[in-house]
C-alpha cells in the first residue's frame, strides 16, 4: 500500500506556464531534490467527423509544428476521445522517446503561446523526498492521461479551459509509519504567494489489498442494498425547479444543522456542501450538497466511504423558495439519517477492517 499526499496549487494564469520549470527548479534545490524521469503530454482535440480538418491537425496542426521543432517528442498519437471528438498527442509516457527536458526548456514559451495546444502536462516523476526513491505508478488508460500517473512527483498542467496547477505529490508511508509532508509543501507555498492551495491524500492499494476489498464489498452488499431501499422509502420523493429568484444560503442551512451534532460541516468547493461524520470504526458517513448558481435546486446525497470502499446509499432534491424551507428539509433529512444511525449503519460499518484515522485529511 502507497500513501501519497498531493496539494494542487492553482497558478491558473497569474504565472505564465512557461516560468513553471523554473519554479520547479527552485524548490528542487532549495530541497535538495532530484527527479529520476520527466514524462510529458501535449494533446489537440479535433472533429471526429471533419477529416479535413483531422487532416490538417495531423500536417499542420500543434503536434505536426511541436514534432518539427523537436522530432525527440516522437511520433504522433491518436485516440477517439468522444462520439465527436479525436485527439492527436505527443507523449512518453506509454511509448519512451529520446526527449529530455534540455529540448523541452527552449520551446516552454512556444508550448504555452504558439502551438495552441488542448492541454499540456510535464510530470517530473520519482523524486527523492524522505531521502527515498519510489518509482511511479503508470495506469495508462487510452487517453494517457497524467491524471493516471501516481507517486512522488510534481506535475504541471495547462489546459484550454483555464485549469491550470502545479501538484505536488509526496509519498509519505515508510516501513508503516507515516511521514509529515507538511515541510514540503510549506516550502513551495513559499514560492508560490498568493496562490490557493488545496489538499487531499491518495492510497494506492496492493493486489492483496484489493482482493481482500472486495471480498469485503461482496460481503457488504446486501446491507448497502438495505440502505438503499431504506432512503428509497423514506427520503422525499419528486422533482420541482424554481424558476423565480430562490434567496437561501446553502452554507447558512447546513451549519445550523450541524449545532449540537457530531457532524461536521464543510465547504468543498464553490457550489458543494458537506456534513459528515466519523463512525466507530473510523469510517465517513456524509451528506453531501450541491446548490447550482441558479440556487434554483438543492440535490443531497448519503455516502458512506472509507478505506477501500465508497457507497451512495441515497439521493434526493429540492427547490426551496427560502431560507426557511431549506433549513425545514435539511431537518427533515438529518432526522432519517438518524434512523439509519441507529438501525442499518452500525451492521454496514461492521462489514469494513477499521479506517486509519490518517485515511481522511
Amino acid at each position: 500500500m502507497r500513501v501519497i499526499d498531493c496539494g494542487y496549487f492553482k497558478v491558473k494564469t497569474k504565472i505564465p506556464f512557461s516560468n513553471w520549470t523554473d519554479i520547479v527548479h527552485a524548490y528542487m534545490d532549495e530541497q535538495g531534490l532530484s527527479y529520476g524521469k520527466l514524462y510529458y503530454y501535449f494533446n489537440d482535440l479535433v472533429s471526429a467527423e471533419d477529416s479535413e480538418e483531422y487532416d490538417f491537425a495531423t500536417k499542420k496542426g500543434p503536434c505536426a509544428r511541436a514534432q518539427r521543432d523537436c522530432p525527440a517528442f516522437g511520433d504522433i498519437h491518436h485516440y477517439r476521445e468522444s462520439e465527436y471528438t479525436d485527439a492527436l498527442y505527443l507523449s512518453n509516457i506509454e511509448t519512451p522517446t529520446e526527449c529530455t527536458e534540455q529540448d523541452i526548456l527552449p520551446l516552454m514559451k512556444k508550448l504555452h503561446r504558439n502551438y495552441g495546444f488542448s492541454q499540456c502536462d510535464l510530470y517530473y516523476a520519482d523524486i527523492n523526498f524522505f531521502q527515498q526513491m519510489i518509482p511511479a505508478v503508470k495506469k495508462c488508460g487510452k487517453d494517457l492521461s497524467l491524471y493516471k500517473i501516481a507517486g512522488s512527483g510534481i506535475q504541471l498542467h495547462r489546459d484550454c479551459l483555464g485549469e491550470n496547477y502545479i501538484c505536488l505529490s509526496v509519498d509519505v508511508l515508510s516501513d508503516g509509519i507515516l511521514l509529515d509532508s507538511t515541510p514540503y509543501f510549506e516550502a513551495m507555498k513559499a514560492l508560490l504567494p498568493g496562490i490557493k492551495m488545496t489538499c487531499e491524500r491518495r492510497v494506492i492499494f496492493d493486489e492483496e489489498d484489493k482482493k481482500m476489498f472486495a471480498e469485503r464489498s461482496k460481503c457488504a452488499k446486501p446491507v448497502v442494498e438495505k440502505c438503499v431501499q431504506f432512503f428509497e422509502d423514506h427520503f422525499p420523493n419528486g422533482y420541482s425547479q424554481n424558476y423565480g429568484d430562490a434567496k437561501y444560503s446553502c452554507a447558512q442551512a447546513l451549519r445550523k444543522a450541524t449545532k449540537g451534532t457530531d457532524f461536521t460541516y464543510k465547504k468543498e468547493d464553490a457550489y458543494f456542501y458537506s456534513m459528515e461524520k466519523r463512525t466507530g470504526r473510523g469510517h465517513m458517513l456524509i451528506l453531501e450538497a450541491v446548490a447550482g448558481p441558479g440556487r434554483y435546486c438543492v440535490e443531497f446525497e448519503v455516502i458512506f466511504k472509507g478505506m477501500g470502499f465508497e457507497h451512495s446509499l441515497g439521493w434526493c432534491s429540492y427547490s426551496p423558495a427560502n431560507q426557511n424551507e431549506l433549513e425545514a428539509f435539511i431537518g427533515e433529512l438529518m432526522a432519517i439519517v438518524k434512523v439509519l444511525e441507529t438501525g442499518l449503519l452500525p451492521k454496514l460499518d461492521a462489514c469494513y477492517p477499521a479506517t486509519p484515522e490518517w485515511y481522511f485529511l
